[in-house]
């Protein structure tokens, strides 16, 4: 609509040029020259604030996502020729959103599906050392309850990990006497 509009002035500015062909030292000319001039001037301003509103709201939400508010969206300002990099935008974050929320899933699922196959394997080791005395295959066997328990840790660790991000402990503070701490 604005483009319109501005396209419209200087159509009219040409015309009235062309047609009463009035040469740049009459009074009319210089009237009709900064007449027109504030015309292009107000049309530009009209024309530039949607996109300076919408280039303020998506330098705030590009703030806030790097602070990691992955819920935050850039506003769309009516008549902005922006929109639809807000929409892209807000699309990212949106889709940021989804995919921390599916990690999240994610760890919880497969931390829990480990557990069992894991115990699975750890039975059928204690079964296997329970019927074989040759020292290779204890030896092999030593080695898999190894990569066991290593394996018992990292799904450990991976349970604690999706805890910790569905619960936020709280912090008590306490005032501590720090010399009956040095003294000790």
């Amino acid at each position: 609509a604005f483009c319109v509009a501005f396209v419209s002035v200087v159509v009219l500015l040409l015309f009235l040029f062309f047609f009463f062909n009035v040469t740049a030292t009459s009074e009319f000319s210089t009237g009709v020259i900064v007449g027109s001039g504030r015309c292009v001037y107000v049309t530009v301003i009209i024309w530039l604030i949607p996109g300076w509103r919408s280039m303020l709201s998506l330098n705030k939400v590009a703030i806030l996502l790097g602070q990691g508010k992955f819920d935050a969206r850039a506003k769309l300002i009516r008549f902005s020729h922006l929109n639809h990099l807000s929409k892209t935008f807000n699309t990212i974050a949106e889709k940021i959103l989804l995919l921390i929320a599916s990690h999240k899933t994610l760890i919880n699922a497969v931390s829990h599906e480990l557990r069992t196959p894991i115990a699975r394997i750890e039975f059928n080791v204690e079964l296997l050392r329970n019927s074989t005395t040759n020292d290779y295959q204890l030896g092999q066997l030593e080695r898999i309850e190894l990569s066991l328990n290593e394996l018992n840790s990292l799904v450990s660790e991976m349970l604690t990990h999706a805890r910790f991000e569905r619960e936020i402990p709280t912090l008590t503070f306490a005032t501590v006497e720090l010399n009956h701490w040095i003294k000790q």
